[in-house]
């Protein structure tokens, strides 16, 4: 009784992470990258939507899905890094070639 009662008073006064919350500033932060033309034509996934995530699969649709779309998404941006330092790192190059 003493544990539950201690950690009621540490869990207790932490807020509650809204999930929704989350979700809609992911999407936003995506619309900026211009995800629905770079990401979802290029890689065939259809647009999410802002609770995408934060619910269960629809029917029909299996988990496996759900991760290979988070999948191919965190490896189109990690690609969108290795581009701007591949840039920053030839720009660098010229101009140590230049001095």
């Amino acid at each position: 009784m003493q544990l539950c009662d201690t950690y009621k008073k540490i869990i207790g006064n932490k807020p509650v992470i809204d999930t929704y919350l989350i979700m809609d500033d992911i999407i936003e932060k995506l619309s900026l990258l211009d995800y629905e033309n770079l990401f979802c034509k290029g890689y065939r996934h259809g647009r999410i939507s802002r609770i995408y995530f934060a619910h269960k699969p629809q029917v029909g649709e299996t988990d496996a899905q759900r991760i290979n779309y988070i999948y191919d998404m965190v490896y189109w941006l990690l690609l969108m890094d290795k581009e701007k330092v591949s840039k920053c790192l030839c720009a660098s190059q010229s101009l140590t070639h230049r001095i």
